[in-house]
């Protein structure tokens, strides 16, 4: 029977933070759904062959490594950014009127105009000379929070008129992601767990962060951003290793 024995079955939640070398205060990733690390180690043998059963007499340690994965479904700018190796710059719109935005029409076809989130009752469409003006629902249809025109066939608008298109718009605070433009990101990552039962860790390391996996655009579960990281060694680290490991021992 073992005695002075406390179980520590583990049932593990937390918390995942991130910076850049260059910065001291952690960015938040989000609800991260799931984070796993896996340590492993490759090893050199030698079997002796001086008689009998081969045996092992040497054995050492020719490479480690320390890789871990994770997967959030807070699709924020700056996860996605990650994701999509890119760069990350506002592209906020503000509030405003366009005046006769010129469009050359195409039938049956979608426009994209110049703002989205148009305000209702709004939008005037005229040809080129701004003395016809097209009726919504007949002629033509604006989908106001995309900020697409389309244009009915077999009516008054045909393919090449240039039309001018009027309209207020709204607000809106927009992040624009520039993909493949950061396909190497190093980072330090630390995680604080808050267990729903058993033993509290604080893990971190410096990683090489890779995307990993599809980022479905089209599905019934919530969209998920994975990736997957392996450890480097870094002068922050206790002894200039891989990572850190704090715990819990009440």
């Amino acid at each position: 029977m073992a005695l002075n024995y406390t179980q520590k079955a583990t049932l593990g939640r937390g918390e995942l933070y991130v910076r850049t070398d260059t910065e001291t205060a952690y960015e938040f990733i989000g609800n991260v759904s799931d984070f796993n690390y896996t340590p492993t180690v490759e090893k050199l043998e030698r079997l002796s062959s001086r008689g009998g059963l081969k045996t092992t007499d040497v054995e050492v340690v020719t490479q480690q490594t320390v890789e871990l994965a994770f997967t959030s479904d807070d699709v924020t700018a700056a996860n996605l950014r990650r994701f999509a190796l890119g760069t990350e710059t506002a592209a906020n719109q503000g509030a405003g009127s366009a005046a006769s935005e010129a469009v050359t029409a195409t039938v049956d076809r979608y426009h994209r105009l110049a703002y989205r989130h148009i305000t209702t009752g709004t939008v005037v469409v005229q040809d080129v000379t701004d003395t016809t003006t097209y009726v919504a629902g007949t002629d033509y249809e604006v989908d106001l929070d995309k900020g697409i025109l389309y244009i009915y066939p077999g009516v008054t608008i045909a393919t090449d008129d240039v039309l001018h298109v009027s309209y207020d718009y709204t607000a809106v605070t927009r992040s624009r992601i520039d993909a493949g433009k950061t396909p190497l990101q190093e980072l330090h990552i630390l995680f604080i767990s808050d267990v729903a039962a058993g033993t509290n860790t604080e893990w971190k390391a410096y990683v090489s962060l890779t995307p990993e996996g599809a980022h479905n655009k089209i599905t019934d579960e919530w969209e998920t951003l994975g990736f997957t990281g392996k450890c480097l060694r870094h002068a922050s680290y206790s002894s200039d290793l891989y990572e850190e490991y704090t715990i819990e021992n009440a």
